[in-house]
Order: structure tokens, then sequence, then C-alpha cells
């Protein structure tokens, strides 16, 4: 599906759509320019991965907000998915391909090929399908004139257009449903919600894991460990009364390399110990500068520990 049809269809379900149709309309005569497509990406779409590495950060003029840039990204993959002339968009998206760091990968897409002849694939569906719609119109119109005892030459170009646009329109809304319809777009909306969930998961991990890698040589206990991801998970929305503490063992270790046996234990909290009131003052100075909520939270959780 045509990215254009697809803003057509799903107007409605997409959060950021403003945003995201103003992104295709101008990344559509950079469809078959690799270089012009990444420059764009890195200058409106990768604040995110921008405001990670510069210490100055300030959002330029047209820049997509680094709070909502992940989300954007994801909904205009969705968009350009099914239209393979946005192939070095998709590509970008999908890779998290930006000048700036490393940037989370979307998984469950498959990256497109990008060789010599993509190009003239790609140009060559474009005409194609252009040419498909034009054959089209221009028989309906004609069918419609011919009823009317109009004459296709005598009609001006504007109002063709504008005829045009309301039949796509209304093909678009009434003739395009099936039985299965709601079961489907319901399916694909639980899915792309589950996606920005892991993909914001991974992202949050991922700077948890660069901020690990500031600590000493023996890096962080296994009890500080613990603690952290029972904040951090909690903030996910992620606790003991939804998920097994063996699945956080297991994620854990496999996360961090520290014995699975040792992380299962350090998965019961004492609060009133000594050595856990130290521990979460370590714990909250981890969090300080990216996730101050969190920060906020443990000293809360804390204080009445005084």
């Amino acid at each position: 599906m045509r990215a254009k049809e697809y803003l057509a269809l799903r107007k409605k379900e997409l959060y950021y759509y403003d945003i995201v149709e103003k992104t295709i309309r101008e990344l559509h005569p950079l469809r078959f320019d690799k270089v012009g497509t990444e420059e764009y990406f890195n200058r409106y779409l990768f604040a995110d991965a921008r405001c990670r590495v510069d210490k100055n950060f300030v959002l330029q003029e047209g820049e997509v907000d680094p709070t909502i840039a992940l989300a954007v990204r994801i909904e205009l993959c969705h968009v350009i998915a099914g239209d393979d002339s946005f192939v070095y968009a998709y590509n970008i998206i999908v890779q998290g391909k930006n000048k700036f760091c490393h940037s989370v990968a979307m998984r469950l897409y498959d990256l497109k090929e990008e060789n010599i002849p993509t190009l003239q694939e790609m140009r060559e569906l474009y005409y194609n399908c252009k040419e498909d719609l034009q054959h089209a119109v221009e028989g309906i119109l004609r069918c419609l004139l011919d009823q009317s005892d109009f004459h296709l030459s005598n009609v001006p170009l504007d109002r063709i257009d504008l005829l045009w646009e309301f039949i796509r329109e209304f093909y678009m809304t009434f003739c395009r449903t099936s039985k299965y319809r709601k079961e489907m777009e319901e399916l694909k909306t639980a899915l792309a919600r589950k996606e920005q969930e892991v993909a914001t998961l991974e992202e949050s991990l991922l700077t948890l894991r660069n901020q690990l890698s500031t600590y000493s040589k023996g890096g962080m206990t296994v009890a500080e460990t613990a603690l952290t991801f029972y904040y951090l998970f909690d903030e996910l929305g992620v606790d003991f009364s939804n998920s097994d503490k063996t699945q956080w063992a297991r994620f854990i270790h496999r996360l961090t390399g520290k014995s699975y046996q040792r992380v299962r234990e350090a998965l019961y909290f004492d609060f009133d110990q000594k050595s856990t009131r130290k521990n979460l003052r370590n714990v909250a100075s981890l969090f300080s500068e990216l996730f101050p909520r969190i920060e906020t939270k443990i000293k809360n959780d804390m204080e009445p520990l005084r």
C-alpha cells in the first residue's frame, strides 16, 4: 500500500498524524536520494539521539521533540512499510541509523534490499502506479461525463482533480471494508503499541547499560543491580505483582552477566537493613542525570527509613 493511501485510511489511528504527514510530504522528493534522506533524518527526526551526546542540546527549528521522536519514527515506519519507493527512509528507521550515537533497531521489521537496481525499481513502481491511477481516473471520469453529456476536453483540469480526490476518498472509505477489518485493525493497533513499548524498553536499557559502564572496574554489586532494575521496571509498569522473579533474574543475568542464583536471591529486599539503605543511595545517584523522577521516587522511599 502506498504511503499516501495508508495515511488516508488510518488518519484517525495515527497519534502524530500531522508530523508524519508533513514528514512524508517532505521526504517524497528525496525518495531516490539516499544521502539526502539520511541528512533529512539527522536534521529532523533523531533529536533523541542528538540530545544524548550534546550537552548543550537545543531543539532546532522543525526538529521533532526528543521525547516523541522515537514514537514518530515508529508511526512513520508503519506508514511507509508497504511502499517500496521509501526504501531508504524505511531502512534508516529499522536500523536506527543516525550520525549521533547508537539507537535502538526495530527488530520486528526486516531490512529491505538496497542495491543498484533498487533505484530503477522505485522509479518504475512510482511511474507505473501513477500511470495506473491516471488510467483509472480517466476511465471513471469518461463514464461520468458521458452520462452527463460532457466532453473530457471541455472540463477544466482543476475540476477533474477535485472530482478524482472525491472519488478516491470515497473508495478508500467505503469500498475497502471487509468482514474482519475491525479485528485486523485492533490487532495492528495492539502490535504497534507493543512494538513501541519494546523499543522504549530497549532504549532505556541501552542508556542504563551505558551508565553502568561508567562505574568502577568491579561495577555495581548484585544487590545494587537488583534495586536498579526494580525501580526501572516499576517505571515501565512491571513489578512483582504482574511478573515472576524468575523471569527478572533470567533477564538481569543475560543482560549483565551476573550470577543467576545471586540475582535471584537479591530480588528479596529488606528495606530496614542498613546495607539496603546504602545501596538505595548509590542507585539513586545512578538515576540522577537521565532519570530524575526515579531518583526522586527512591529518595521518597528512603524517607521513612531515616
